[in-house]
């Protein structure tokens, strides 16, 4: 009988290694480094770390498993020849922006792909990709796109908010009727909140297209953060 060869352990516990870190970054740039020297790979393991980017190399065959078993199944092209990858935790713009500085200055590694929040990337996005500012620099950028044109908002938002009230009272009144409890629903409820919590799970790459889609549905480009306090009534003077 012959048997069909299995895996060797170690490529098991590298690959379920790997897939593990990927399972919880948020960001991943894939790399070839062919070129670099010793004094470069010191370097940019450095900055990695100070950074709180890890920064590896894994073999090909491992990392496409891995990467598949994680649901990226398109990635043959990127899996030839060496390969480094500088996993992100934190704020998933901080590797892309690290490594397109370095290669600013030393010329190298080359960008293969990077995965951000799940997306994937080509390396000619990266120069836009490095421009998005942090997490809280956006959620400054979406509340000074709401205040802009607060006044309109505010009524468009109380409209669907009121419109929403009645047809939920409408409901409850004929379910009164009909011998069930009656639940009421206000403005100041839950509705406010939902709002509110659901901008605040919103990823850094949500947030960019929920600030484009609020520029874009009122007309209005948001300040940046400084100039937004600068302009508040009351802001003391530089």
């Amino acid at each position: 009988m012959i048997r069909a060869s299995q895996p060797a352990p170690y490529k098991v516990r590298a690959t379920e290694e790997l897939e593990e870190i990927l399972g919880r970054s948020s960001s991943v740039l894939m790399t070839d480094f062919t070129g670099m020297s010793v004094a470069e790979f010191d370097k940019i393991r450095t900055e990695c770390f100070e950074r709180n980017i890890l920064f590896l190399v894994a073999k090909n065959t491992i990392a496409r498993l891995a990467f598949e078993r994680q649901g990226f199944k398109d990635l043959g092209s990127i899996f030839t020849g060496p390969t480094g990858f500088c996993f992100g935790f934190d704020d998933p713009i901080v590797p892309v922006r690290m490594l397109a500085e370095f290669i600013k200055e030393h010329k190298r590694p080359v960008i293969k792909g990077c995965l951000v929040e799940g997306r994937l990337y080509g390396p000619e996005k990266v120069q836009e990709l490095k421009d998005i500012p942090s997490r809280e620099v956006l959620l400054a950028l979406v509340i000074g796109t709401i205040a802009a044109p607060l006044s309109g908002l505010v009524n468009i938002l109380n409209e669907i908010v009121r419109s929403f009230v009645s047809v939920i009272d409408a409901i409850a009144v004929q379910a009164e009727q009909d011998g069930a409890e009656r639940v009421g629903i206000t403005a100041e409820g839950g509705s406010m909140q939902a709002i509110i919590e659901a901008i605040e799970k919103m990823t850094v790459l949500e947030l960019v297209e929920l600030k484009k889609a609020l520029e874009e549905k009122f007309d209005v480009t948001a300040a940046a953060p400084m100039a937004m306090a600068g302009a508040m009534p009351g802001a003391p003077a530089a």
